[in-house]
């Protein structure tokens, strides 16, 4: 009986995978906190242009706008830390 090659992970590469993909930076949890507000502002400015690329770029763009102009980065990554800690090892 052949095996199902995702049964052959071990479990140690399975942790590295999870410890890895649970990595947070400040600037990805401000977008998790302000998914909503870049999108409807991403959303209006792809209506407002000419340019009709897509809403991902309008999105990024927006994104890096809020993220240069928040004061509050340092609360952001310190939270990140906090929350990487809470993740087992």
């Amino acid at each position: 009986m052949k095996k199902n090659r995702a049964s052959e992970i071990n479990l140690s590469t399975k942790q590295s995978f999870i410890k890895t993909s649970s990595n947070i930076t400040g600037r990805q949890l401000f977008e998790k906190e302000h998914k909503d507000e870049i999108n409807a502002t991403a959303t209006e400015r792809r209506e407002e242009s000419s340019d009709r690329d897509s809403h991902a770029k309008f999105y990024q763009i927006v994104l890096k706008e809020m993220w240069d102009e928040e004061e509050e980065k340092e609360d952001y990554e310190k939270r990140a830390n906090e929350l990487m800690a809470d993740v087992p090892q």
